[in-house]
């Protein structure tokens, strides 16, 4: 049996997403979204360094032209991706919350269509 220890709604959207993880600056996408994190997905191969070694690091993210601060909390390998779960810090979550608004919207917005 396995405990799920979130305590928000995850919304699955697949957003554009840069990030820097010490001085690398890769190109991912967001597997999910919540209020006050995502998880985002980055190709193997772009990571210079273990992800093991990044847990607690502090990234920074760029979308929607906002900058968003965030710590990586946990990370998982999935082919040759890996799913790195970041956690928003509290000087980031009001720009983080204007970009979960926009985007919950559009999903909302394709999801319900005129019959």
């Amino acid at each position: 049996m396995t405990i799920d220890r979130r305590t928000l709604k995850r919304v699955a959207l697949p957003i554009p997403i840069r990030i820097t993880i010490e001085s690398d600056h890769i190109a991912g996408t967001t597997r999910d979204i919540s209020k006050r994190g995502l998880c985002l997905e980055l190709p193997t191969p772009r990571l210079k360094t273990s992800p093991v070694d990044l847990l607690t690091e502090r990234v920074t993210l760029y979308l929607e032209n906002e900058t968003i601060i965030g710590s990586i909390k946990w990370y998982t390998v999935e082919g040759s991706v890996y799913q790195i779960g970041i956690s928003i810090d509290r000087k980031s979550t009001a720009a983080w919350k204007r970009i979960v608004e926009h985007y919950m919207r559009e999903h909302l917005a394709d999801a319900v269509k005129p019959a």
